[in-house]
């Protein structure tokens, strides 16, 4: 399954706080996603969730294998982890890990001739100023609760979300339709919609 929103500009001056709220929900295995739907759940082994920054906005997807009974499940808890993000402060020992999570992964920006030339290259690509990265940690480091509210609220809203489902229809259709996520568009195999 993916589930999808448009995601923000790259210069979006909300970027820092988007940044710590995609690793408080998605940000490896200690990101809400994993911990809920595996650890507490099992109903997935690993989700990734990934903004694909571009200049002008580009997809914010989280990918995800969920046990076919449970999908309808899943897809519920998702949501409601989405929507909580834009409604309730996330605690304050949750987003200092997070923020140090980012903090911690600059070097790998730079662990190698291949990276370190893409690092830079995004300066160039996306307008950024030139002291980007040496500003990095301390523009994190400044991110509030409110903050990661303020951008989950305006750039996640969960009834937005778009789901592409796939699985046997005879397990999941029922209890799918319950979920009342509007009018599914099927498509075959090959992309055809049906």
């Amino acid at each position: 399954m993916r589930v999808g929103i448009a995601g923000p500009f790259r210069r979006d001056k909300r970027y820092f706080a988007f940044e710590v709220m995609h690793t408080i929900l998605g940000g490896g295995f200690t990101g809400r996603i994993t911990q809920t739907l595996r650890e507490k759940m099992g109903i997935i082994y690993h989700a990734y969730l990934k903004q694909d920054w571009r200049d002008h906005g580009g997809p914010f997807v989280l990918d995800v294998a969920i046990d076919t009974p449970e999908t309808a499940r899943g897809i519920q808890t998702l949501i409601a982890m989405y929507g909580d993000l834009s409604k309730i402060e996330v605690p304050a020992a949750e987003l200092e890990k997070s923020k140090q999570n980012l903090i911690r992964a600059l070097p790998f920006k730079f662990d190698t001739n291949a990276t370190t030339a893409m690092t830079f290259a995004d300066l160039a690509i996306f307008r950024l100023p030139d002291a980007f990265y040496a500003t990095y940690a301390a523009n994190v480091g400044k991110i509030k609760a409110a903050d990661v509210r303020a951008a989950a609220k305006a750039l996640l809203p969960a009834d937005q979300l778009v789901f592409a489902v796939v699985g046997d229809l005879s397990k999941i259709r029922a209890s799918l339709e319950k979920l009342d996520l509007g009018k599914p568009v099927m498509f075959d195999a090959y992309g055809v919609a049906k």
